[in-house]
């Protein structure tokens, strides 16, 4: 199962939206508290760096597809990221 992808679809509530959406918004932000752990004080290997880097964007990318999928406008999520990344480079 190498380069193979499955496609799941499940229906949720707005309650478990919102879950998702806490839960996935904890593990982006733990996954960037690495990365940032790791420019500061080279706590880890560049491939664990790698790995935890291509982490945080497949959950900020599913996380991107649960908004929409909820009915959130593309074009403000895509506002917001631009901010979040503006604001975190200073």
């Amino acid at each position: 199962m190498a380069d193979e992808t499955r496609t799941i679809e499940i229906r949720v509530t707005e309650e478990e939206v919102d879950f998702l959406q806490m839960g996935l918004g904890l593990f982006i932000t733990m996954l960037a508290t690495d990365i940032e752990g790791w420019k500061n004080k080279n706590e880890m290997s560049m491939e664990k760096l790698f790995f935890v880097m291509d982490k945080k964007m497949g959950a900020m990318n599913l996380w991107r597809k649960v908004l929409i999928s909820a009915g959130a406008d593309p074009d403000d999520i895509a506002e917001h990221i631009a901010n979040a990344d503006n604001d975190a480079k200073g």
